[in-house]
């Protein structure tokens, strides 16, 4: 029997399919690439592939070259969106798209998509049940609602947008992961030595850390578990298309090597 194999050491291949994925162990915590190998490699066949990816609420796909077209269309109208202001201006708004990056984690970190999964709240009710003071919050959702996250009320209640729900944490194809690793203190310090990177050619996590990522991210559970979740995350908002794209039928089974969460 053919067996082809995924390495999953290789992060450019992190998040390209869904797989089964056993985890390390009961604490839950990250493995080196070197017990990747010997415990968490799980076969997993191209059947399974695509009957999850039958299931799964994005299963319908246009087809590849439909979505190269939407593709190239919204490449242009965000070039028409950047030339409608000056050039510092653009400028202005690409640099400040931190901000807004880290203002979706600070939601996420909080709770709010998932206090708002029940219904409206008023900003007192919202503060409540995350703990946050009421005019810092309402701030955020202020800032966050500019930008399309969440939605405000003509009685002033706040509620959920389509937007806002992929940032529930049980939500089908939820972004609350991915949310929580990019802003993350250790994620945003990494980036921080990019221009280093750029001079010296040298990988950013062994010259801060004195390790590499898979080990490092073994010291730091609370990041593991964040990384763990957004590869998740992005198997599951990316297997319907790859499966729509691309036949995996030749091959009776499939091997991912890594993972750490624990399902597929």
């Amino acid at each position: 029997m053919t067996t082809h194999v995924i390495d999953r050491k290789d992060n450019r291949l992190m998040g390209a399919m869904s797989v089964k994925r056993r985890n390390a162990g009961p604490t839950g915590r990250f493995p080196a690439f070197s017990e990747v190998v010997g415990r968490q490699s799980v076969l997993l066949s191209a059947g399974v592939l695509a009957a999850k990816a039958s299931v799964m609420k994005s299963a319908t796909v246009p087809p590849p070259k439909l979505v190269r077209l939407v593709e190239r269309a919204r490449h242009y109208l965000l070039r028409v969106h950047q030339r409608t202001v000056p050039p510092h201006a653009a400028m202005m708004e690409m640099i400040m798209n931190a901000w807004t990056a880290q203002a979706i984690t600070a939601a996420v970190d909080l709770g709010i998509a998932d206090a708002l999964a029940d219904g409206p709240l008023r900003v007192e009710e919202l503060a409540s049940r995350v703990n946050a003071d009421p005019d810092a919050l309402r701030r955020l959702l202020r800032a966050l609602i500019g930008r399309g996250v969440f939605r405000q009320r003509r009685d002033g209640r706040y509620e959920l947008n389509p937007l806002a729900d992929t940032l529930r944490s049980s939500a089908p194809l939820s972004a609350a992961g991915l949310a929580r690793m990019v802003g993350s203190r250790q994620h945003r310090e990494h980036w921080s030595y990019l221009a280093d990177a750029i001079r010296t050619g040298e990988a950013v996590i062994p010259a801060v850390n004195g390790t590499d990522a898979f080990d490092y991210l073994s010291r730091e559970p609370e990041l593991a578990e964040a990384f763990n979740r957004a590869m998740a995350e992005t198997t599951e908002m990316t297997v319907a298309s790859l499966m729509a794209a691309y036949s995996f039928d030749p091959y009776p089974t499939v091997v991912d090597v890594g993972g750490g969460v624990g399902h597929c």
